[in-house]
């Protein structure tokens, strides 16, 4: 029905192209939403969307070759996993600050929780603005579109401020010893 109403037939373009995009949209628009689950998949899928674009994003002009675009990227992606989930940021009345402790998996080893403690420390050195950036969009699940809203800038400039904390911290860690791609 709203391909038959928003359809122009002034513009030239055959009725069943038209529609036929639109209908099939509109299909996997409601397979997303048909249950809970398969709409946090959908929710999902378009956060890991978003953090993809955010870190590819200007990685041609800071890298000298695709490998070292590759690693960025991959390391960009191994920072987020670690901070999801991870209860990294403390309870400190913040912006979309909520408890969010994590029990330990068995898989945890030695060197994981020192990762996660120096990551903890080199967190405290970003400014304040990428962290509530990063603490809204890991540990509260966030879109980046929320993020924007909240802090009253635009969704652009939230991803630009997410792959630049991100860089940070990578940079931070590498000086440590950590996320250096070894050649």
């Amino acid at each position: 029905m709203e391909a038959i109403e928003r359809y122009d037939p002034d513009r030239g373009v055959p009725f069943r192209a038209f529609a036929s995009r639109r209908i099939s949209g509109n299909v996997v628009d409601g397979i997303g939403k048909a249950s809970e689950m398969r709409e946090q998949l959908s929710w999902s899928r378009r956060m890991r969307q978003d953090r993809v674009r955010s870190l590819s994003v200007g990685n041609t002009e800071q890298s000298e070759s695709a490998l070292d675009a590759l690693a960025e990227l991959a390391v960009g992606l191994a920072l987020g996993f670690m901070l999801e989930d991870s209860g990294l940021f403390g309870s400190t009345g913040e912006d979309c600050d909520q408890s969010m402790g994590t029990a330990p998996h068995a898989w945890q080893s030695l060197a994981w929780g020192e990762m996660k403690d120096l990551l903890v420390q080199e967190l405290a050195g970003i400014g304040s603005r990428e962290q509530t950036i990063l603490k809204c969009h890991y540990m509260q699940g966030m879109a980046f579109e929320q993020i924007a809203s909240l802090l009253g800038i635009s969704k652009g400039r939230i991803s630009q401020l997410h792959r630049g904390a991100l860089a940070t911290l990578r940079k931070r860690m590498a000086v440590r010893g950590h996320f250096r791609l070894e050649r």
